[in-house]
């Protein structure tokens, strides 16, 4: 529990922003771990450094969730790690998708391809606006 008296370490628009994109990354990235484990993913090329890495937003992410919801400092750090890693996929994933070869443009289509880099950049700069609304200073004046 916090003590009132101290000032809050996140705006309202800081914690619920980054509790509801770290929820989305903690889900998504847990669903691959659970379906690979589960051996949904046999036939494909899931590698183990994905689904390790995976299994480490998801923990970090729901320990950042946790450390914002009780106001901790530590949190922010948990959190830009996270989205750290989520970029990092993010950005590997445009990259692949750029170099993808013909094969993979004939099965999901040349406008397929298109929507989910858009959907990546979108991402990535959402992932982007909850680093800089961590890492922006919280104003000790009041008022």
């Amino acid at each position: 529990m916090t003590n009132s008296s101290q000032p809050k370490l996140y705006t309202r628009t800081t914690k619920w922003y980054n509790l509801a994109y770290l929820a989305y990354i903690a889900l998504t990235s847990s669903t691959l771990v659970i379906t690979t484990v589960l051996g949904t993913y046999e036939d494909s090329n899931v590698s183990g450094v994905g689904v390790v890495r995976s299994g480490a937003m998801a923990v970090v992410g729901i320990a950042a969730i946790v450390g914002i919801s009780l106001d901790k400092a530590w949190a922010r750090w948990a959190a830009i790690a996270t989205y750290g890693c989520f970029i990092f996929v993010l950005i590997e994933g445009l990259v692949a998708s750029l170099l993808a070869n013909s094969a993979l443009t004939m099965l999901l289509g040349s406008s397929t391809l298109i929507a989910l880099r858009g959907l990546r950049i979108v991402m990535l700069i959402l992932a982007l606006v909850g680093v800089g609304l961590l890492m922006r200073k919280r104003s000790t004046d009041p008022t």
